[in-house]
């Protein structure tokens, strides 16, 4: 610092310390640029830095925030690139709010991290955050994507069999529970076995009710 007047200035003052402003909430949230299912109850996300400038202090980590969406839901069409140039801020600060499950990446250096314990063959949304000591920033755009199929959890359900003929039975059965197919179901198998003979059969089913019969050899079958 220097003095003034009238006549002139004084010779400046000695320097002071370094002195540093305080941090500031992010301004920006990471792009996602990937969501890849890992496992059949996993996703491996992968993003893009925000900017030094945006950050406002010193970078500690992210917030992954996730939640399941309805059974009807599909992943995005949009491109990611182009849902990055969004800039609806009341939306995304919507899907926060409604996002309650969050993963934190205790990293700055980190890009990616794999999102585990997911249900299988559903739809999730997903956004992200920036944060410092401070807060954290906006949200991002949220992604969709969906987890991988995997085995039925749950057989069919309400199995029924009836007998209408002496060498007729006509089975029934209900789907398995919709949150227990964990993909799409393409058919049944069935084992049925003589109580008196031991034999046994295995037979592949695509409808919902058909008759099984007994044949000659005394082993249980499909009719056709």
């Amino acid at each position: 610092m220097l003095a003034t007047n009238d006549v002139g200035d004084s010779n400046y003052s000695k320097e002071t310390e370094t002195v540093i402003t305080l941090q500031d909430v992010p301004e920006e949230a990471p792009v996602i640029v990937s969501v890849k299912p890992s496992t059949t109850t996993s996703v491996l996300v992968q993003w893009q830095r925000p900017s030094e400038e945006s950050v406002n202090g010193v970078l500690v980590g992210y917030r992954l925030y996730y939640r399941e969406l309805p059974v009807n839901s599909t992943p995005s069409t949009v491109p990611l690139e182009d849902m990055a140039t969004a800039n609806n801020t009341t939306t995304r600060d919507a899907h926060i709010t409604a996002l309650t499950n969050f993963k934190t990446v205790s990293s700055a250096s980190l890009t990616e991290f794999e999102l585990t314990q997911l249900k299988k063959f559903k739809c999730y949304e997903i956004v992200m955050t920036t944060y410092n000591i401070v807060g954290e920033s906006p949200p991002s755009e949220p992604v969709t994507v969906s987890v991988g199929e995997a085995a039925p959890s749950l057989p069919p359900q309400s199995i029924r069999v009836v007998p209408v003929s002496p060498t007729v039975l006509e089975v029934t059965w209900d789907l398995p529970p919709l949150h227990a197919q964990n993909g799409l179901i393409q058919g049944y198998k069935s084992q049925l076995e003589h109580q008196t003979a031991g034999y046994q059969c295995c037979c592949r089913y695509t409808d919902f009710c058909r008759r099984i019969k007994r044949s000659e050899s005394r082993i249980f079958r499909a009719e056709e």
